[in-house]
C-alpha cells in the first residue's frame, strides 16, 4: 500500500472511482427519460399506439388504461414520466461514499498506524460496540481511534473530526463502561472521559457523576482527576463537597485538594447553614493550604452583604469551634484557632485576638531610602484565649514572606508593591501566644514596596500565619 503515501496517486484513483459512481447515479435517475414518448407509469409499456406524443398532450383523452398491465392513469404527467432505476442510483451513491470514505481509511493507515482490517471499520461501529468490550487490546484500539481524532495528540495530523452526536454517544458509552465495565477497563475509560472533560461540558457532567461511584478506587481516581479541572468544577461544587463526607480518608483528602483548586469563588452565594457545614468538614482535614480563610472570609462578607447583623447560625458555629478548636498539625498543645477567633471577633465587632504594633508610628525618610520597621504581634484577645502561632519559617529568602505592606497616598491611591521575591523557607517553631505575649520582627520596607515619590503616605502592615501574602496580588479572601 505504498501508493497510498503518494497523495496524487490516491486522489486520481479516488476520483476515478467517484466518477464511476456519478455515472451510475446519472444512469439510474435521468438516463431513461420519456423524451416525449407516452409510457405506462406502472410497467413502462410503450403507449404511442394509443396516446399522442407530449407536444400533443392536450389531445389526450383521460383516463388512459394500459393494455399491458391494466393500470389506469388519470393525469397527463403520469404518461411522460422519467423512469428511475433507484437500485442503480443507490449503488452509485454507495460507490461515491466509499471513494470519500477511503480518505479516512488512508488517514488511519498512514497517521494512526492502524491495520487495513481495523481502518476500514467506521467509528460509529466502534461506538456501538464499546459497552461489550472485554479485552484491553480492543479497548486500546478504540481509544486510539478517538484519542487521535478528538484530543490534542503530540502534533500529529488531525482528521476531519467527529459529528457532535458521535462525541455525545461515545462519552455516554465511556461512562457506562466506567459504571459497569470490566475492572481492568474502568480506569482507562475514566481517564479518557477526564481528558475530554477538560474542554467539553457534556463529558464534564458525565465525569462528575462518577465522584460518588460505588467502587472506592474509582471514586478516588475520579476525585483526583477532578483536581486537574480546577475552576471548571465550580458548577459541580456540591458533588465535591459530598466527597468531604466520604467514609474513605483517601477520598476526603482528595476532595479537599479539589476544593483548594476551585478557588474562593465556590463559597459565594452559599447559604449560612451549608457554609458552616462545609467549613466544619474542611477543618476536620489537615491539608496544607486548605482554604479555611476563604470560608471564614465568606462568613464575614455575608454580614456586609446582608443587613449588617451576623447570622445566628454562623455565630453559634464559630463559638463552638473556638471553644473546641480542630486538631492542629503542630501538635495537641498548640490550637489551630487564629483564623477562627479572628473571624469571630470581627463579627462581634471587638478587637483581637492579635494586633500588630509598629514602632515608630510616624517616621520620615529620604527618597529612595525606605525605612526599617519593627513590628510587634501582641495577643490582646478580650476573652484571654490563647492563640496558636507559627514563628519564623519564612525568613531565609529575600524577605519574611508572611508579612505584607499596604501603602496609600493621602488621596487614597494604592501604591505598587514588590510582589516578586525569593522564597527559601526557614526553620519554624510553634507556640501558643497567651494574652499579653508578643512576637517581634524587623521588616525592611524596601523589600515589600517599590520606590515611592515624594509625599505623605499611610502604611498598613498585615500578617498571615501560613500564607505567603507578600507575593499575592489580592488578599481580600484571606483572614489577615
Amino acid at each position: 500500500m505504498d501508493f497510498l503515501g503518494q497523495a496524487w496517486v490516491f486522489w486520481i484513483v479516488a476520483g476515478v472511482v467517484a466518477a464511476c459512481g456519478l455515472v451510475l447515479v446519472y444512469r439510474g435517475l435521468w438516463r431513461d427519460r420519456a423524451r416525449g414518448m407516452a409510457r405506462c407509469a406502472g410497467c413502462w409499456y410503450d403507449l404511442r399506439a394509443v396516446v399522442p406524443a407530449k407536444e400533443n398532450a392536450d389531445q389526450v383523452t383521460l383516463p388512459v388504461t394500459c393494455p399491458e398491465c391494466g393500470r389506469v392513469m388519470t393525469k397527463r404527467r403520469q404518461l411522460y414520466r422519467t423512469r428511475r432505476h433507484y437500485r442503480v442510483a443507490v449503488l452509485g451513491l454507495l460507490i461515491i461514499g466509499l471513494s470519500l470514505y477511503s480518505y479516512e481509511v488512508r488517514h488511519r493507515l498512514l497517521h494512526y498506524g492502524e491495520s487495513l482490517k481495523t481502518a476500514v471499520i467506521p467509528s460509529t461501529a466502534y461506538i456501538a460496540y464499546l459497552p461489550w468490550v472485554q479485552t484491553q487490546p480492543t479497548f486500546e484500539l478504540i481509544e486510539g481511534r478517538f484519542a487521535n481524532r478528538m484530543l490534542p495528540n503530540r502534533g500529529e495530523p488531525q482528521g476531519r473530526g467527529f459529528w457532535a452526536w458521535q462525541e455525545r454517544i461515545y462519552q455516554w458509552r465511556l461512562s457506562s463502561l466506567v459504571e459497569a465495565g470490566e475492572p481492568s477497563l474502568r480506569v482507562d475509560a475514566l481517564h479518557l472521559l477526564l481528558r475530554m472533560a477538560q474542554e467539553d461540558d457534556h463529558a464534564l457532567r458525565l465525569f462528575v457523576s462518577h465522584l460518588d461511584h460505588e467502587n472506592v478506587a474509582i471514586r478516588s481516581l475520579a476525585m483526583r482527576g477532578a483536581g486537574s479541572l480546577g475552576k471548571r468544577m465550580l458548577p459541580h461544587r456540591e458533588a465535591v463537597f459530598v466527597g468531604l463526607e466520604d467514609v474513605s480518608p483517601r477520598v476526603v483528602y482528595l476532595a479537599t485538594l479539589v476544593v483548594v483548586e476551585m478557588g474562593p469563588e465556590q463559597f459565594d452565594g452559599m447559604t449560612d447553614e451549608r457554609l458552616c457545614q462545609v467549613a466544619e468538614l474542611m477543618l476536620s482535614t489537615i491539608v496544607e493550604g486548605a482554604p479555611i480563610d476563604w470560608m471564614l472570609s465568606a462568613m464575614v462578607r455575608s454580614v456586609s452583604a446582608g443587613d449588617g447583623q451576623p447570622s445566628a447560625v454562623i455565630m453559634q458555629w464559630l463559638r463552638n469551634q473556638v471553644a473546641a478548636p480542630p486538631p492542629s498539625r503542630w501538635g495537641p498543645d498548640v490550637p489551630a484557632n487564629l483564623e477562627l477567633v479572628t473571624a469571630l471577633r470581627r463579627l462581634e465587632g471587638r478587637e483581637g485576638p492579635l494586633a500588630i504594633e509598629v514602632q515608630p508610628g510616624e517616621l520620615r525618610c529620604r527618597v529612595g531610602e525606605l525605612p526599617k520597621i519593627n513590628a510587634v504581634i501582641r495577643n490582646i484577645d478580650p476573652d484571654g484565649i490563647g492563640i496558636g502561632f507559627q514563628m519564623y519559617g519564612d525568613n531565609r529568602g529575600s524577605r519574611p514572606m508572611r508579612w505584607r505592606f499596604e501603602v496609600r497616598s493621602v488621596d487614597g491611591q494604592i501604591m505598587p508593591l514588590e510582589l516578586e521575591a525569593m522564597n527559601m523557607g526557614g526553620k519554624s517553631s510553634y507556640r501558643t501566644l497567651e494574652r499579653g505575649d508578643t512576637f517581634e520582627m524587623t521588616l525592611e520596607m524596601k523589600q515589600y514596596v517599590k520606590d515611592l515619590p515624594t509625599g505623605e503616605y499611610r502604611v498598613v502592615v498585615t500578617y498571615h500565619d501560613s500564607q505567603h501574602i507578600s507575593s499575592m496580588k489580592d488578599v481580600s479572601r484571606l483572614i489577615v
